[in-house]
């Protein structure tokens, strides 16, 4: 198997002839090999640029070497450590060196061939280990990119939901509206129908009673009285086709005080005799430029118009009507 160029192997022993040996049969190999005698030193240079690998002894003169691997490991944790002794060679001793942090144990004297062997072993659970922690990082961002994109998704699902429901909402309100003007329609005109031949038969009794020579004035008041209704029921039709949107709309400059007050007759009438019910003018009130016809119950609050004023007019840009 081919060397790796980029393993970076620090050897540490306090034997310059093992030192040796160990650093050139690695070299050899291709491995970028740099050296230290004591535990101290060895620390500095891990400091300085910290090996992909440590070979270090366990005896060491100016400390123990598994608690300098146990020191290398708390500090350096990516770093891989491979421990040799010629006279520390129990299975208690290489039991408290694995338990120190060590990825391996040899004893000395190492054949160069096992020595390599165990160097590229032990680079490569190196790499494994450096490759499958790469890929649970990216995996842990594609699924924050992910789920950031789901949440996203979910956001525009529930805005498009939201939007359809107002669009429903509108199309259904829409539709109602159509629905109640074309019956209005059709009862508004069914209704002027009837009020026209009403209408007509009492204009032709009273031409006919008119040119009677005794005295009907009783009578008369009372097709007076019913020329009035009619006329009130022609005035509801045309608001009643104001509110189907199928009236012409005619403007004209009226008082509100007297137009209101022309109400109060029909407001008795319909709120009953348990209600009591008092008109009061407003003082001032300019006159108003608008339709008569063209107010639409639907709330009992009143739409705001805009109004432009002239020395004793009001021209109402929008109709007055009720909303």
């Amino acid at each position: 198997m081919n060397a790796t160029p980029e393993a970076s192997i620090l050897v540490v022993d306090d034997d310059d002839g093992g030192r040796y040996v160990k650093a050139h049969t690695l070299t050899r190999q291709g491995y970028t090999v740099s050296e230290a005698a004591l535990g101290e030193a060895a620390l500095e240079q891990i400091a300085a640029s910290a090996p992909d690998m440590v070979l270090m002894d366990v005896w060491m003169p100016d400390g123990n070497g598994v608690e300098l691997c146990r020191r290398i490991k708390t500090e350096h944790p990516q770093i891989t450590v491979l421990q040799t002794s010629s006279a520390l060679i129990s299975a208690k001793d290489r039991a408290l060196a694995l338990e120190a942090g060590a990825h391996s144990y040899l004893i000395e004297p190492i054949e160069p061939d096992e020595l390599v062997a165990v160097v590229r072993a032990l680079l490569r659970m190196r790499h494994a280990e450096q490759a499958l922690r790469q890929m649970n990082d990216d995996l842990e961002i594609k699924v924050i990119e992910r789920t950031g994109e789901l949440a996203e998704a979910n956001r525009m699902l529930m805005s498009e939901q939201a939007g359809r429901r107002e669009a429903e909402s509108i199309l259904w309100h829409t539709q109602k509206l159509e629905a109640i003007g074309k019956l209005t329609g059709g009862i508004a005109h069914d209704f002027n129908n009837l009020l026209t031949i009403v209408s007509g038969n009492i204009e032709l009794l009273e031409t006919v009673l008119g040119g009677e020579q005794i005295p009907l004035d009783r009578p008369r008041r009372l097709i007076h009285a019913a020329l009035r209704a009619v006329q009130h029921g022609a005035q509801m039709t045309q608001q009643l086709l104001a509110f189907a949107r199928q009236g012409m709309l005619h403007e004209q400059t009226i008082d509100l005080n007297t137009t209101i007050g022309g109400m109060t007759d029909f407001l008795r009438r319909t709120l009953g005799d348990g209600v009591s019910l008092e008109f009061i003018p407003a003082a001032g009130l300019w006159l108003s430029r608008i339709d008569r016809y063209s107010w639409r119950p639907r709330s009992s609050t009143w739409r705001s118009t805009r109004v432009t004023r002239c020395p004793r007019v009001a021209t109402c840009a929008s109709r007055r009507a009720m909303s």
